[in-house]
């Protein structure tokens, strides 16, 4: 709970920074939309499964994510999430007919592949919608050393933080 809250308050402070005050109001809204579709989401859950379906920490994730990326990014990175924790979560049913594992760690996997990919809102939707962009994204996923990545220690390092973060919730929900 701590963590989230100093990463909330980081991100703010970078895109206060990083684009304004308004830039950062905005981003903040941003947050708030990605909370509140994921409290709806778990809503929904509750009431088809009529138990907990999504935890509250997957939930203030989601308002991080949503500081940081827009909505349209916010909502892949559930549906990419999704998919990750699909063939997890049937493992785990499969050997230890267990049926709950922790969200959480998949929601941060897709938002560092969105983050660190730079693929935004424009790619998307033109890979939607336009057949040549569709290639530039396709090279763009495929070809990395196209995205300008530049690797310093501060990078490693902090995705070095991450992993020994999310570790024994990865291993929870291998096990």
């Amino acid at each position: 709970r701590d963590l989230l809250l100093f990463f909330s308050i980081y991100f703010f402070i970078i895109q206060l920074f990083r684009l304004g005050i308004r830039g950062a109001v905005i981003q903040l809204t941003y947050g708030l939309v990605m909370f509140m579709l994921m409290y709806t989401i778990m809503i929904i859950g509750n009431i088809i499964f009529k138990r907990e379906s999504i935890g509250g920490g997957d939930i203030k994730m989601m308002f991080v994510i949503g500081l940081v990326l827009d909505p349209l990014l916010g909502i892949i990175s559930i549906f990419i999430a999704s998919f990750l924790a699909l063939p997890i979560s049937l493992i785990a049913l499969k050997v230890k007919r267990e049926s709950i594992i922790p969200f959480g760690p998949f929601l941060l996997v897709a938002f560092m592949f969105l983050y660190f990919t730079k693929i935004d809102t424009n790619m998307i939707i033109n890979f939607f919608i336009c057949t040549p962009h569709k290639q530039k994204l396709a090279s763009k996923i495929i070809d990395l050393t196209n995205h300008n990545i530049i690797i310093t220690p501060i990078t490693i390092k902090t995705i070095l933080t991450i992993l020994i973060v999310l570790s024994p919730l990865i291993k929870y929900s291998l096990i």
